[in-house]
């Protein structure tokens, strides 16, 4: 087994699978950078080894995918947030081109819409993959007197990245904002207060992967049609989301920001 971690680098990522094709590897399990640049996937796919796509579809692709629900898992998550009582919701995700970010905001957006709710742009935020990218662009979004009263946060590095700021900052959830994260780590099980998310089947997803791959490096199913396997997320309430009542106390002013500690990568979901 070889494995290629690419931190979400697309030239990285086509290094890599040129890489195993020269190796002739048995099989191939990725998940893509971006939805635009995908000619690497393709020229793995074409030189005949089975190529499994996980956990970020990209609709330019014909080929075997297996991920959860974005768009319905999200769209149930901020429908929660609105029978909470709140209109102004932000959206926090790391880059758009990752296909089920992509998903995870059309979700969102469908959400709002079947609820009246104009979408505005100032509340859909992106910034990089990593947690202190998270943390930074936490840190603006909780600063500013724009904030919404409820964030979605679309993978657990944003999660993390976001639930540091606030900790540092000393501001309170979900008495400052409520908050879902897309994702499901241990701790946030044990967390003050514990968050609320939207979990996905890992081991299923795990399982489905394996037995397509498998099934592929039989000749007899080279050629069958792509299999696009779609697995129902979890929403999971816990305690980080409350009704939408503004707490005028909080004031930028009154924010203070400690330093993030080193970065650390969490254990769990993607």
């Amino acid at each position: 087994m070889l494995v290629y971690t690419t931190d979400e680098n697309v030239d990285e990522e086509a290094k890599g699978v040129y890489s195993l094709i020269e190796k002739n590897v048995d099989g191939i399990i990725i998940a893509p950078a971006s939805i635009k640049e995908y000619k690497h996937i393709l020229d793995a796919r074409d030189s005949g080894i089975p190529v499994v796509v996980v956990d970020r579809p990209n609709p330019h692709l014909e080929i075997d995918t297996v991920a959860v629900e974005n768009n319905q898992s999200v769209y149930e998550a901020i429908r929660e947030l609105i029978k909470l009582g709140h209109r102004e919701i932000g959206f926090y995700s790391d880059s758009l081109e990752i296909g089920s970010n992509l998903e995870r905001l059309e979700g969102y957006k469908r959400a709002l819409t079947d609820a009246g709710i104009e979408i505005d742009p100032q509340f859909i935020y992106t910034t990089g993959y990593s947690i202190l990218d998270g943390y930074r662009g936490a840190v603006s979004i909780l600063s500013s007197s724009q904030r919404p009263s409820a964030i979605f946060t679309a993978n657990n590095f944003i999660t993390t990245g976001f639930l540091l700021a606030a900790n540092d900052m000393k501001l309170i959830i979900p008495d400052y904002i409520s908050l879902i994260g897309f994702d499901d780590l241990e701790w946030y099980k044990l967390n003050s207060p514990r968050i609320s998310v939207v979990s996905q089947p890992q081991k299923r997803i795990s399982q489905v992967v394996s037995r397509i791959l498998i099934n592929r490096m039989g000749d007899k199913n080279r050629l069958a049609r792509p299999e696009i396997v779609r697995l129902p997320g979890k929403l999971i309430l816990r305690e980080s989301t409350a009704p939408n009542v503004r707490q005028e106390e909080f004031t930028s002013d009154k924010i203070s920001i400690a330093p993030i500690a080193d970065e650390q990568t969490p254990m769990g979901e993607d």
